[in-house]
């Protein structure tokens, strides 16, 4: 079972943008970050690691990028722990991702995950290298993650879809 590793943003959101091309050395700005390893000890492996940045309170939204190094990260418990972040926690009404349209593998991942393709930003990352944008809402979340899930928030977060 994953092991989740809080409270190391700029270590682990440095690791994730070395392994980001888009991103680099420009880094993520504020951003919070959570690790994924293969257990709780120093020996531990780190397989991967979500950055929450871009995020807009009075929008209700967050990007959220990934990077990883193994793919035994993915199972729908961590899925649903590093989506409670954003949604649970500062209570958005949608996170999104936004990934070069090379990374076709990434994106059907993110489709897998839940997430809606949601448009092409044309040369978004330089010319030539455009960006798929997929983004998920929290009645999306709950159904597939929290099916059980009623806070309140269910009734008034379902209102401002529709």
């Amino acid at each position: 079972m994953a092991h989740l590793i809080y409270g190391k943003d700029e270590l682990l959101a440095a690791w994730a943008a070395k392994r980001m091309s888009h991103i680099g050395t420009q880094g993520f700005g504020p951003c919070k970050a959570v690790g994924v390893a293969t257990g709780g000890t120093a020996t531990d492996r780190l397989m991967a690691v979500c950055v929450y940045h871009a995020y807009n309170e009075s929008y209700q939204t967050v990007q959220i990028s990934m990077a990883a190094c193994d793919p035994r990260w993915v199972s729908k418990a961590t899925v649903r722990d590093l989506l409670s972040f954003p949604f649970l926690q500062y209570k958005v009404f949608k996170v999104y991702t936004v990934t070069p349209h090379e990374s076709e593998r990434t994106i059907r991942l993110n489709q897998r995950l839940g997430f809606t393709k949601e448009g092409v930003l044309r040369h978004q990352f330089g010319k030539g290298t455009h960006a798929v944008v997929c983004g998920m809402l929290w009645p999306e979340y709950k159904k597939k993650y929290l099916p059980n899930w009623d806070d309140g928030r269910s009734a008034i977060m379902n209102e401002m879809v529709h």
